[in-house]
């Protein structure tokens, strides 16, 4: 075995260990709870997945391939949450009221969210899309980001109303549409992930995939987290407490919310996360 080939092989049995470890954090913040215990565990869970998607990032395009990926996702998404906060676009008029330190009114988790929940769309549309998905080439340069947009979108489709009108994490100045979230917020979410893909796409060829990412068991770990997280509405949903939340001129059932995030949790994560798994082995 050449040094590459041995390299490539260490890369990927430290992406599985690290996916061991979110599998077994994640299991116990589910069984835990969201206090105690169970916050220890969503600790290590989140540590996990920063861990995961920079060795992942790194094993496909490098040191300075994987900054460039953490730079522009940071820039955009700040960028963008920003100018919400202040003018309502892309996503709406609305405030963050999420403790600790928030530049221009955006908290470092929001932030964060797009980059790691975006390496998942980016990476799960590939499997999706591309027979070989290291290689990224003419039409799939502009298809690919935005199949990506819609996949992280997925993951904000169950989330926002529980942030939002159940937990109260932000408030939209006009809510409406699903549970009080307004159509815009889908559609800023769409937006940024599609400007974030789209500019990367158009300059990833300067950074060549790495060998690791030949393996097929590279893009399958994506998809597999990705299969994997709308547990957490299993969860909330046998969980959930009676009662109502209500929201200026609407009231909604709270057990019903949870529910719904269930219901669209299998549809914008479980499913694409299928398609990859069922797509890379077909390959």
């Amino acid at each position: 075995m050449n040094a590459e080939a041995g390299g490539s092989a260490k890369g990927l049995r430290l992406c599985l260990g690290i996916g061991v470890a979110w599998v077994l954090s994640f299991a116990g913040a589910l069984l835990l709870g969201p206090a105690g215990a169970g916050a220890a565990f969503g600790g290590v869970m989140l540590l996990a997945l920063i861990g995961l998607v920079l060795v992942q990032a790194v094993l496909l395009y490098g040191w300075r391939g994987a900054a460039l990926y953490l730079v522009l996702g940071t820039a955009i998404g700040f960028s963008l949450e920003a100018s919400s906060v202040a003018t309502g676009f892309p996503f709406g008029s609305y405030v963050h009221n999420l403790a600790g330190p928030k530049p221009a009114g955006v908290p470092i988790q929001a932030i964060l969210t797009y980059v790691l929940a975006g390496w998942y769309g980016w990476t799960i549309a590939r499997a999706i899309l591309l027979d070989r998905p290291e290689r990224l080439t003419g039409a799939a340069r502009f298809t690919v980001p935005l199949i990506a947009a819609f996949v992280l979108t997925g993951l904000d489709l169950p989330n926002d109303p529980i942030g939002a009108t159940i937990r109260h994490d932000w408030t939209y100045k006009y809510p409406s549409g699903y549970f009080g979230v307004p159509l815009t917020n889908y559609l800023g979410w769409i937006f940024t992930g599609w400007v974030l893909f789209q500019l990367f796409a158009l300059i990833e060829h300067r950074f060549p995939a790495g060998p690791a990412a030949r393996s097929r068991w590279f893009w399958l770990m994506p998809c597999l987290v990705w299969l994997l997280m709308p547990l957490q509405f299993v969860a909330s949903w046998l969980s959930a407490p009676a009662g109502v939340v209500t929201l200026k001129q609407s009231t909604f059932v709270i057990a019903d919310m949870h529910e719904a995030g269930l219901i669209t949790g299998l549809f914008g994560m479980t499913l694409p996360a299928l398609i990859g798994i069922f797509r890379l082995f077909r390959n």
